[in-house]
């Protein structure tokens, strides 16, 4: 037991994630492991832990006893020769090391830390990706996937930023998660939604629209997400669904700045029940208005944790793309 808790302990610190990523040698060239049942489940319960940057020792150590698993450092892999297929290897290997724990093995959302998760982990199966640049109900581009990876989806238990990943590697990702779902064979994604010229919103303006587009049923009049709506909402896959707390922004999960905000106004978030505006009239008139109104309800950033945890609380400039 010794052991287990040294390992549990020592994946705590903020380099632990790099220091698994660059001993299995994730680069393209795959690293296959002796009894890769095994191994795959020490990296999932790594990932367990890593979660939303805080280690839960105790939980861990518990599922790693369930599972009689007696993991005492990454550094006892074996590495064993390339296979004949090293790209689509490599992001099997990937997927298992750092997505299988939370998104499950089959990519349903049901891996072996979901149970835990305080964001669920999405279904990729069902291709509904909340954070997009494309419109409502589409896929995503590749890069929008690339761009959640790189970034992660939001701090407070979403899901958690991969930014030491090359970005070769963070292709193939991308590559095995369009894998999981036919929606990709059958589907393109559509171009982005433009945002309007940018201008300087009126937070005022953007008060009005937010009381006349309903958006207080689900996120409550002050934006606290407690909108008289809240507690009956469910997603696609028929969970309940708490509206964002617009007055959290370490919460959200496509940034907090002003272009960030606009553009999840104008797409939505698939698979929820916040819609996408764009098309709606006068939306792309009003859309910074909103933005600014939404600006002027997040609370001050709380201060970075001092455990040595990763922080992904912030994700101003997640959109990178010239806006007009």
């Amino acid at each position: 037991m010794g052991g287990v808790v040294t390992q549990v302990v020592e994946a705590s610190s903020r380099s632990s994630w790099p220091r698994l990523y660059d001993r299995h040698h994730i680069d393209g060239t795959a690293a296959a492991r002796n009894n890769p049942s095994r191994a795959s489940a020490r990296a999932s319960l790594a990932a367990a832990a890593w979660g939303g940057g805080l280690m839960n020792v105790p939980r861990v150590v518990s599922m790693l006893v369930a599972l009689g698993l007696t993991v005492t450092s990454c550094r006892d892999a074996t590495i064993a020769p390339a296979p004949a297929s090293p790209t689509s290897a490599a992001g099997e290997e990937l997927y298992s090391t750092f997505c299988a724990a939370c998104h499950g093995p089959d990519g349903r959302g049901d891996g072996i830390a979901a149970p835990v998760c305080r964001v669920s982990p999405a279904d990729l199966t069902r291709a509904e990706f909340k954070v997009r640049s494309t419109p409502a109900g589409s896929l995503p581009s590749d890069a929008d996937l690339a761009a959640v990876i790189r970034l992660g989806a939001g701090g407070d238990g979403g899901m958690p930023c991969f930014s030491f990943l090359t970005g070769a590697d963070i292709d193939r990702l991308v590559a095995r998660v369009k894998a999981f779902s036919p929606r990709w064979q059958r589907e393109q994604a559509p171009p982005d939604i433009v945002l309007p010229r940018r201008v300087t919103g009126d937070a005022r303006q953007g008060a009005r629209v937010y009381a006349a587009s309903g958006c207080a049923a689900c996120h409550g009049p002050s934006g606290e997400g407690d909108g008289p709506r809240a507690r009956d909402l469910r997603d696609t896959r028929g969970r309940p669904e708490a509206p964002t707390d617009l007055t959290r922004p370490w919460t959200f999960k496509a940034g907090r700045d002003d272009v960030g905000l606009a553009r999840s106004v104008l797409t939505g978030f698939s698979g929820t029940t916040m819609p996408g505006y764009a098309g709606q009239p006068d939306i792309e008139r009003y859309v910074w208005d909103v933005a600014a109104y939404l600006w002027s309800l997040q609370r001050p950033l709380p201060e970075p944790p001092s455990t040595g945890a990763v922080e992904t609380s912030s994700l101003d400039g997640y959109w990178t793309l010239p806006v007009p």
